[in-house]
């Protein structure tokens, strides 16, 4: 979607997310993202080469897991919920003592591939090699991670054939551009799944053939996803959008298939089977027992999904809230509900906006393909939570977040898609409205954050 007379989705965006970034240096005082402390010590240790995480050796029962790491970069208790500017003012201060090392635990994040910290892990190995402030160092991991998920943005902005308005909106949601520049995996994760339904979507409207190279690009998408969060893989499934002839035949299309998803699932297994050791080793929380609620959902599969369904029914209004631009930081800064009203509204709006002129229009089959896989991931979101970090039996799935749905927000939005505008027409092209009405929402967003942290 492009006129003579505006600027694409993709440059609207790359000029936007660095108004965004701007502001997001005064909104959001360093580890005040959630677990962003455990994400920079886990970042750090990787930007050491240190690829997996460990018991303390001091104590390898008492069910800590991290690393050794330099003392200066362990975050206070007191620092590890919401916090202020000044709270973190004496990091400006305080340098890394290679010297003075410790075990510092960071079990939450343990579990986490060192490939998912590739980004904050490389801008913190390049600062190291300037400065020893451990402030520099995380604002650096910060700037790599912001940097490298907003260009990944920015390419499927400009080369996927439908849908970029939902794109667009998604990727500039408060909630996101708070993931996006922090230490934490979450933005990088929307980003790979994005990357994953613009190949899709980008070579289902092709009529020309795959070559080696775009293949490789393929599976080196898939296989970095399967070293972020397991339960996003499935999003994967919608390359089977792409027809047959794109890869030139049945017999290179099987071989494709088997090779990008064996390629996928080992990636999967094999860090499983790593964070399946570590988690074995984690001291969890009260009731929090995964071998006996895994005996407990084979002897009761319909408590599950009982769960599942109780806990989806009381938190939507939680999702929709905290996945948009309310509860930031650490679920601490809340907005005036209007401005979380005007988003809703927004997205509403961008869905029933109209898509680009397809040669191949959506049919009910696309449709619901993406919505299954939507429906997927979200129960292996519940189902993994239930698993691992919900007291056994519990009749509600603990721990759900709205920024875990974004990528499905994706999903559901281009199977809704209208082949047909159905706005008003004075409304015009969401080319021309959406982008300064994202901004005005977005720096509205900001400027309230702002004032909660000075």
């Amino acid at each position: 979607m492009s006129t003579s007379k505006h600027i694409g989705f993709d440059i609207a965006f790359a000029i936007i997310s660095v108004v965004f970034l701007i502001v997001g240096i005064f909104a959001s005082p360093l580890f005040n993202v959630p677990d962003e402390e455990s994400h920079f010590c886990r970042a750090y240790q990787v930007s050491e080469g240190r690829l997996v995480s460990y018991a303390d050796p001091n104590d390898p029962s008492n069910g800590l897991m991290g690393g050794v790491l330099p003392t200066a970069v362990a975050v206070p208790d007191e620092l590890a919920r919401t916090h202020t500017h000044a709270d973190v003012a004496d990091y400006a201060t305080r340098a890394i003592d290679n010297s003075d090392r410790s075990f510092v635990s960071f079990r939450n994040t343990a579990l986490y591939s060192p490939t998912s910290y590739a980004p904050q892990a490389l801008g913190i190995a390049i600062a190291r090699l300037l400065t020893g402030n451990v402030a520099a160092l995380a604002y650096a991991g910060r700037f790599m991670n912001w940097l490298a998920a907003a260009a990944i943005i920015f390419l499927c902005l400009r080369f996927l054939p439908t849908g970029k308005p939902i794109a667009f909106a998604l990727a500039l949601l408060p909630m996101m551009q708070q993931e996006l520049f922090s230490l934490a995996t979450d933005g990088m994760s929307f980003a790979l799944c994005l990357a994953i339904v613009t190949c899709a979507l980008y070579w289902r409207e092709q009529d020309r053939t795959m070559g080696l190279r775009h293949l490789a690009l393929i599976a080196a998408i898939v296989l970095a996803l399967s070293q972020f969060k397991i339960v996003y893989a499935p999003i994967c499934l919608a390359l089977f959008l792409i027809p047959v002839e794109r890869f030139g035949g049945k017999g290179r299309y099987a071989c494709a298939v088997a090779c990008i998803g064996a390629l996928g699932i080992a990636g999967c297994l094999a860090w499983l089977s790593i964070s399946s050791d570590i988690l074995a080793h984690e001291a969890l929380g009260t009731g929090v027992d995964p071998d006996a609620q895994m005996a407990f959902v084979k002897a009761n599969p319909f408590a599950l999904v009982a769960a599942m369904a109780r806990t989806f029914a009381v938190n939507l209004p939680f999702y929709l809230e905290s996945s948009t631009a309310d509860y930031l930081a650490w679920m601490g800064v809340r907005v005036n509900p209007l401005i979380v009203i005007l988003y809703l509204l927004l997205l509403a709006a961008v869905a029933i906006s109209g898509t680009e002129p397809l040669k191949r229009p959506f049919t009910l089959r696309t449709r619901l393909a993406l919505t299954g896989i939507a429906l997927l991931i979200c129960a292996l979101i519940y189902a993994s939570l239930y698993l691992q970090y919900t007291p056994v039996g519990s009749s509600m799935v603990g721990g759900t977040q709205g920024r875990y749905f974004i990528p499905l927000y994706l999903l559901i939005m281009l199977a809704c898609l209208s082949n047909r505008n159905l706005l008003p027409a004075k409304l015009g092209s969401p080319l021309r409205w959406l982008p300064p009405t994202t901004l005005i929402l977005g720096l509205a967003t900001g400027f309230t954050a702002i004032a909660h942290v000075m």
